[in-house]
């Protein structure tokens, strides 16, 4: 058997710590282990988030699960310089789950005659040839 170690915060493991004198019915470290081993697989899981706008958040609404993780596009609701309102954002957070809006970078380089400027891998700002 190999012994993978990982390095909890402190906060975290004196509260299973805690748990397990509690709720402990018998070998308290082995209900330790038990409840570490939760937590670790909490930790590794990535966030998985739902996205679209308008009928998708509907369609997610109407679904009836919940909690819902859901990814809102900046660049759906960016309008000549402007934010506009949109009822989205309340139904997205009626979901329940984390509410995330990317950055909408995309949006705003669309506009460039040439594309992506490319730039050298560790050197911001500095232009290499080409442009994708």
């Amino acid at each position: 058997m190999k012994v993978v170690s990982f390095k909890l915060p402190e906060e975290l493991y004196s509260g299973l710590e805690e748990l397990a004198q509690v709720y402990a019915r018998g070998d308290r470290s082995e209900y330790l282990r038990w409840l570490i081993a939760r937590e670790l697989a909490r930790l590794k899981c990535p966030v998985l988030f739902l996205a679209g706008s308008s009928t998708a958040i509907d369609a997610a609404i109407g679904s009836g699960v919940r909690p819902l993780n859901w990814l809102l596009s900046a660049g759906t609701y960016y309008r000549s310089g402007k934010f506009r309102e949109s009822t989205d954002f309340e139904k997205a957070r009626s979901l329940g789950g984390l509410l995330f809006m990317d950055s909408g970078a995309q949006q705003f380089f669309t506009n460039l005659k040439d594309g992506l400027p490319i730039y050298r891998e560790g050197l911001p700002g500095v232009r290499t040839e080409g442009r994708c």
